[in-house]
């Protein structure tokens, strides 16, 4: 092939030492090799580490919420071998794409650092359905049991219960755990709001696809993303670890239907612009060819 592209430092779900082989194998019989900085690696777990951020995917963690195995996807990169995993490969691939800024701010000074390039959206499959703020404004936190801690959806539950409280007649809230996606998708369609995750600077795919929808997110979505994107406008709501901020924000977007409006039409030009899978499959291509 002219490219082969790693998804992640641990592409192939097996040992560092047959990660290695397998990707020495691919650069000998290929033109091209790149890795994708995409989920935790062994540079970005470093990064959460180094104090930087004031706060990570490893807070919960840190604050005692969970077990070990909750965290271990992230937690085996801190391990010898998947620094020397880390070390090789970096200097085997001919160069390093992050696909978000929780990947991007590690690796902006390295020397082997090609650059963001966005998570790919294919717009053409999503619609977009204007917000109907007549009706009762419908709050969704769609959680998956796997992740609840690592996500913040402790956090979101506690601002929910704040909420119920403050304003029980103006939303309905829609609560769901390890739903099929069908079902899933049937429950979470009806919302106006969308409770995402907390501990990350951007968006993964389930915000991405809800802004493509015109929802209004609660995701990462702070002064790094805004400086990054240069944005003028509010594309999602950054949910920080704290249930009262959260709780203050839903409650202000209840009583202000239209800044859900304007949003939710943010929220869409934005994946279009940024997102749009034909213009990021081209980033693709003259990064490739650099």
């Amino acid at each position: 092939y002219d490219v082969v592209q790693l998804i992640n430092e641990s592409s192939f779900l097996t040992t560092p030492k047959l990660e290695l082989e397998i990707a020495a194998f691919l650069k000998k019989h290929n033109n091209k090799l790149f890795l994708l900085s995409c989920g935790a690696d062994y540079k970005s777990i470093a990064y959460t580490d180094s104090g930087q951020l004031p706060y990570s995917i490893l807070t919960p963690y840190k604050e005692g919420k969970g077990t070990e195995k909750d965290y271990e996807n992230s937690l085996k990169f801190k391990t010898p071998a998947f620094k020397e995993l880390h070390n090789k490969l970096y200097k085997l691939v001919d160069g390093i794409i992050a696909t978000d800024l929780d990947y991007h701010l590690p690796y902006k000074d390295d020397n082997n650092y090609l650059g963001l390039i966005p998570n790919p959206i294919n717009i053409d499959a999503i619609p977009y359905n204007p917000l109907d703020v007549e009706t009762k404004i419908v709050v969704f936190q769609g959680i998956n049991s796997t992740n609840y801690f690592a996500k913040g959806q402790d956090v979101f539950a506690e601002a929910i219960e704040l909420v119920k409280k403050e304003i029980p007649h103006q939303v309905e809230i829609i609560c769901t755990t390890d739903l099929p996606y069908k079902e899933y998708m049937k429950a979470y369609n009806r919302a106006h709001i969308i409770l995402d995750q907390i501990y990350s600077l951007d968006q993964g795919y389930n915000a991405l696809e809800a802004m493509t929808r015109g929802k209004v997110v609660f995701t990462g979505a702070g002064k790094e993303f805004i400086s990054n994107y240069n944005l003028r406008e509010t594309v999602a709501i950054d949910a920080i670890p704290s249930a009262k901020h959260i709780a203050e924000n839903i409650i202000e977007l209840v009583n202000d239907p239209k800044s859900l409006e304007e949003i939710s039409r943010s929220a869409r030009n934005f994946i279009l612009e940024h997102h749009d899978y034909k213009k990021v499959a081209q980033q693709y291509i003259d990064t490739w060819n650099k």
